[in-house]
């Protein structure tokens, strides 16, 4: 899930520039004085992370638990590489932690863990933050990751579905398993009961996850923690969250929104509504906002686009030919 409310990150479609939009409507721009590209960035609440296309990691701004990969540097106004680590697939950024994946299907987890977020096993007692990425020993061969302001969800090759961190809303869909944790916090992964899983994707409280047959199936504060089956749409063969909202893409290339509705002045939706204005057209989402993008022209839609960017710009560096790349970005959210 794209976290961040309070700024916007994009990556060039060279991958050499990042373009920076903090709260105050300004925006700065940086390149990396060594001859590195991103494909790949993320976002958390106050910081970021990026693989390049060598396949190492990267990160930079707020580092107070660790979530920038950083050591035990509070921040950084500028990438800084993660030494000693494995090549990295995907990454995932919630609230103040982050994940990555490795090529061998293994999970790093570093930042704050008062919710049993990183997935390590230990409590907020034993463990408060890990400063560099550590190894999820528990899980292996995982080929999706995806996180939601205090939890993750993970789906392995074999389509099973495992999760951790915080349960108060009933995210991680354990169920009435999830009544006997008396404080809705699991430190170590869960596996849920299901399968055929394809994608995950989370929300700030919600998970939803795509299974084999293009099925949607939603947990959190949808039916007591229970992943359920979402009627009325299918099959998809897509799907984003930002904090409040799931956008899913069917065969046809239908666009449809669920959830909190940023562009009806956030009317919520119990059911999927389908989103014709976005025919042809590229999406990338954010913590509360949604970003247009057609011909180079961007519009945000959403609760904070005034305090972010204007209602539309021209932003050519990021395109190629009609349309923006599609990066696992703005943190890692992009439809087209």
């Amino acid at each position: 899930m794209p976290i961040n409310q309070n700024f916007l990150e994009l990556l060039s479609e060279d991958g050499e520039s990042v373009w920076h939009f903090p709260q105050n409507g300004s925006s700065l721009s940086f390149k990396m004085a060594t001859p590195v590209k991103f494909r790949s960035l993320a976002i958390g609440y106050y910081h970021s992370i990026a693989i390049a296309d060598d396949d190492t990691l990267w990160g930079w701004g707020g580092n107070d638990f660790g979530q920038a990969g950083l050591g035990k540097i509070r921040t950084s106004q500028i990438p800084v590489k993660s030494s000693d680590l494995p090549i990295f697939h995907s990454i995932s950024c919630g609230g103040y932690f982050s994940l990555a994946l490795d090529r061998s299907g293994k999970i790093w987890a570093f930042g704050d863990n008062e919710h049993g977020q990183l997935g390590l096993g230990l409590q907020a007692t034993d463990l408060k933050q890990a400063y560099t990425p550590t190894m999820i020993e528990s899980l292996s061969n995982i080929s999706m990751i995806d996180s939601g302001y205090f939890h993750s969800v993970a789906i392995d090759l074999q389509g099973n579905v495992f999760a951790f961190g915080n349960d108060s809303a009933g995210q991680l869909g354990l169920g009435n398993k999830s009544t006997q944790q008396y404080d809705k916090r699991w430190c170590a992964p869960e596996k849920i009961d299901f399968s055929n899983a394809a994608m995950v994707a989370c929300g700030h409280s919600l998970s939803y996850i795509l299974d084999v047959s293009g099925a949607l199936w939603g947990a959190g504060q949808i039916d007591g923690g229970n992943f359920i089956r979402i009627p009325d749409i299918g099959p998809l063969t897509h799907i984003s969250c930002t904090a409040h909202s799931v956008f899913l893409r069917d065969a046809n290339n239908q666009i449809f929104l669920l959830g909190l509705d940023i562009f009806e002045k956030d009317k919520n939706l119990s059911s999927p509504r389908v989103l014709d204005q976005l025919q042809d057209k590229s999406l990338i989402l954010g913590g509360s906002y949604a970003l247009v993008v057609n011909d180079g022209n961007i519009e945000c839609y959403g609760s904070v686009c005034s305090t972010i960017l204007p209602k539309q710009l021209c932003f050519r560096p990021m395109v190629n030919e009609s349309r923006p790349r599609a990066m696992r970005s703005l943190t890692k959210r992009a439809l087209h």
